[in-house]
């Protein structure tokens, strides 16, 4: 079962809303109900194999937690699948487990998957128009702990770009994603993620970041095809076209998840990771 747009925004939400598992999965219990009106508790308790009705209400209003061995069958119930099934499944453990050092884990696991939910409504400003460089400004602060000086990102993108560097750390401050120490002069960031949205700005939209990215994809191919630093792969396939949607969110969760997992701030270099799906004709 594919989640639309629509469905996945709804279910984004209710899991930035709330610590508990009972209210979320009563939230989208509710909303099924709307859209499919045979969905009962009784076709859930079926399809898990949950024995009671009674049990299984229980938990949907707060009253007892569910049974670790109904979790994995309860959640597909749902359609989540990727990133939505990770973030349910690390609710309902952190909701089990009375060690504190295992639920502190447990959190800054689901954090990280938090703020791939999140959608900040705001593209760049149009005095970033087309400065996708700034973007690149914001990624090498993990080159330097997340607390980088001026100085240290001259030198890692050099002299020659060093107005660039100079302009697009003002443009980063003026949209708060970024804070600067006057006592160090190092700077320090304010918002672990940026999202692009397009909007009747004229700023520095997905879209643009895009096709920036496939633009420098081309070039970046050239010098390094042959290197063990760089992977190029290009497929095709013959498909199903209703399988489609739920192939490319398969993918989208895949990479959200591994380019979360490598991440650090302790990097020593910068990569550009790119993913391209489209049909042929």
């Amino acid at each position: 079962m594919s989640l639309t747009m629509e469905e996945r925004s709804f279910i984004y939400n209710q899991f930035l809303a709330s610590d508990k598992p009972s209210p979320i999965f009563r939230a989208l219990f509710e909303r099924r109900k709307q859209t499919h009106p045979h969905f009962s508790i009784a076709q859930m308790c079926r399809s898990c194999g949950i024995p009671s009705r009674g049990y299984l209400s229980e938990f949907l209003n707060g009253k007892r937690r569910l049974n670790s061995r109904y979790w994995k069958s309860f959640i597909k119930c749902f359609g989540l699948t990727g990133r939505l099934a990770t973030a349910a499944q690390l609710l309902f453990e952190m909701e089990e487990t009375d060690d504190d050092n295992e639920r502190r884990v447990l959190r800054e696991k689901l954090e990280s998957l938090r703020r791939s939910f999140k959608k900040v409504e705001e593209s760049f400003p149009s005095r970033l128009h087309g400065m996708v460089f700034a973007a690149e400004v914001y990624c090498a602060f993990g080159l330097y702990g997340n607390n980088p000086s001026k100085e240290q990102l001259k030198g890692y993108f050099g002299r020659s770009r060093a107005l660039d560097v100079e302009y697009a750390l003002a443009c980063l401050i003026g949209i708060e994603v970024i804070g600067l120490d006057p006592e160090t002069q190092r700077y320090h960031i304010r918002e672990n993620v940026i999202r692009f949205t397009d909007s009747e700005d004229n700023g520095l939209t997905m879209s643009n970041f895009h096709q920036y990215a496939v633009q420098d994809a081309e070039r970046a191919f050239k010098k390094w095809f042959a290197s063990q630093d760089a992977y190029f792969e290009t497929i095709m396939i013959s498909v199903k076209k209703s399988r489609l949607p739920e192939f490319i969110e398969k993918v989208k969760d895949h990479s959200i998840l591994a380019a979360q997992d490598v991440e650090s701030t302790e990097a020593d270099m910068l990569i550009r990771f790119n993913v391209q799906i489209y049909p042929l004709h």
